[in-house]
């Protein structure tokens, strides 16, 4: 067996039987290095994959410790009332920021779902949904600038669907994506 692979099994048996209880310091780099004979970059690499499989954190300076997956945030994705409606209808406080806000042309995919022209502009928004100030979801629309085109950054951060809205439409389909990722380094920061 890999070594790596056997220090992941360690930690993970160790978070299993409770010794490693959620928000708690594991062992360093060098302690499970020393432990299993291994060098600090094989133990690097079995606490990473835990980190990536989120069942690890790392705090800089502090170490590495378990997550709390009691700790769940309900997000709802598929409804068209809104993000911002429904968790704030959970008692739960949302914010969003927005990342990207610009004007584009599309791709030929997303012409076609849009069933407008690859000439046509569109808005390419990226927005970062937080629950009580835990960043939950990372959001990429698509909107015809031709149709909402006073649309803002401000609209942005309150709600699409409220903005939509009140401009005298109303939502009766949308294409939505959904994808499970870690997330890229740019946007680990929140």
């Amino acid at each position: 067996m890999l070594k790596y692979v056997e220090i992941e099994e360690f930690i993970m048996k160790n978070i299993k039987n409770g010794t490693y209880l959620p928000n708690e310091k594991i062992l360093s780099e060098n302690q499970l290095a020393s432990k299993f004979g291994t060098s600090r970059m094989t133990a690097r690499k079995a606490i990473d994959n835990l980190v990536s499989r989120n069942y690890l954190y790392k705090i800089m300076g502090k170490g590495t410790f378990v997550v709390d997956r009691d700790e769940k945030i309900p997000v709802y994705l598929n409804e068209m009332i809104g993000f911002k409606n429904r968790t704030l209808k959970s008692g739960r406080v949302p914010t969003t920021k927005v990342l990207k806000f610009i004007v584009k042309k599309p791709n030929y995919v997303t012409a076609k779902i849009m069933n407008i022209s690859k000439n046509n502009d569109i808005y390419y928004i990226e927005r970062v949904r937080f629950l009580d100030g835990k960043p939950v979801v990372l959001e990429i629309t698509y909107m015809p600038t031709n149709i909402f085109n006073d649309l803002t950054k401000e609209e942005l951060e309150k709600s699409k669907y409220d903005y939509i809205r009140s401009k005298g439409y109303d939502i009766c389909k949308m294409e939505k994506e959904y994808s499970a990722i870690i997330p890229e380094k740019k946007f680990k920061k929140f």
